[in-house]
C-alpha cells in the first residue's frame, strides 16, 4: 500500500469521524425536541427517560459519564496514543517539532484526565481545603470566586501547553494543510467550551443564558419544567442545559476534530529508520 493511498484513507477517516459526531449530536437534539418539547412517545427512549426522577431526555443523555462523554473519552484517549506515536516516529534531531509532539501528548492527556476524573474539580477542592475561607463543598463554595479563579488558572495552564504545542508544530513542515484546519478548528471549539466552563459561575451567566434559551424553545407550551426549574442540587435547568447540552456538544466536536487532525498527521510521519535515509 503506497503512501498516497494511506493518506487518502486517513483523510477519509477524519471526515467520517466528523460526520459521525455531527450526526450523533443532531440526532440526539432531534430526539430531545420530540420527547422533551413535543412530548412524543418514542419506544425505548421514553421508558429510559422516565426512569429518572427528572424525566428530561437531554438532561441525562448529555450528563457526566453518559454516552456523549464516553465518545469524548474514546476520541481523546485515541488522540493521546496517536500523538505519542507521532512523537516517537519523528526525528528527535528536530527539537522544536519533537517538543511540539511531546507537549501535545501531555496536553491531550490532561484533557482526558479532566474529562474522565474531573481533574480541575479535584484541584480546586484540594486548594480550597488549605486556602479557602469558608466551608468546602457547600453551594456557596461551589459558586465562589475562589473556585472560579482556580478553574480559570487550570485552563490557562492547559491552554498554554496546547498553544505551545500548536506553535511549535504549525510552523514546521510536518503538518499538511487539511490537518492544520482540523487542528485549529478543534482548538477553537474546545477552547470555547473550556472558557465557558471555567467562568460558568461568574455572574451566574450559565443559568441566565441557558434559562433564556430554554424558555425561548419552550415558548407557550405547557410543560412540567422550565429554564428556571430546579430538578437537583440548587441550580436551575438553564444552568444544566449549558453545562450538559452546549458544553458537552462542543467538547465532543472539539475532541473529534483533534482526533481527525491527528489521524491525518500520523499518515504523513515517517519512522525514524526511514527519515535517516
Amino acid at each position: 500500500m503506497n503512501d498516497t493511498l494511506v493518506n487518502r484513507i486517513f483523510n477519509k477517516l477524519s471526515l467520517v469521524l466528523l460526520l459521525f459526531s455531527t450526526a450523533y449530536i443532531s440526532i440526539i437534539l432531534i430526539i430531545s425536541w420530540l420527547v422533551d418539547i413535543q412530548q412524543v412517545y418514542i419506544y425505548g427512549i421514553t421508558e429510559w427517560t422516565e426512569q429518572f426522577p427528572a424525566p428530561i431526555f437531554w438532561l441525562h443523555i448529555f450528563r457526566e459519564a453518559s454516552l456523549t462523554e464516553y465518545f469524548q473519552w474514546l476520541f481523546l484517549g485515541i488522540s493521546v496514543m496517536v500523538s505519542a506515536c507521532c512523537w516517537w516516529m519523528h526525528d528527535r534531531n528536530s527539537s522544536a517539532v519533537s517538543w511540539g509532539w511531546a507537549l501535545l501528548t501531555i496536553g491531550v492527556l490532561i484533557m482526558v484526565l479532566e474529562d474522565s476524573i474531573n481533574l480541575r474539580h479535584k484541584l480546586s477542592y484540594f486548594l480550597s481545603e488549605h486556602f479557602y475561607n469558608g466551608v468546602v463543598g457547600t453551594y456557596e463554595w461551589n459558586k465562589s470566586s475562589f473556585r472560579s479563579i482556580i478553574e480559570v488558572f487550570f485552563y490557562a495552564i492547559l491552554g498554554g501547553v496546547m498553544t505551545a504545542a500548536l506553535y511549535l508544530l504549525w510552523f514546521s513542515d510536518v503538518l499538511p494543510s487539511k490537518g492544520k484546519y482540523y487542528l485549529i478548528s478543534g482548538y477553537i471549539i474546545y477552547g470555547i467550551a473550556a472558557a465557558a466552563s471555567a467562568t460558568r459561575n461568574i455572574g451566574d451567566w450559565y443559568a441566565k443564558t441557558g434559562g433564556h434559551i430554554l424558555d425561548t424553545i419552550i415558548g407557550e407550551r405547557n410543560l412540567d419544567w422550565s429554564g428556571e426549574s430546579v430538578v437537583f442540587f440548587r441550580d436551575p435547568l438553564g444552568f444544566w442545559f449549558m453545562d450538559h447540552v452546549v458544553e458537552e456538544s462542543l467538547e465532543l466536536l472539539g475532541a473529534t476534530l483533534l482526533l481527525g487532525a491527528l489521524v491525518i498527521l500520523i499518515s504523513f510521519q515517517r519512522p525514524l529508520h526511514e527519515s535517516a535515509h
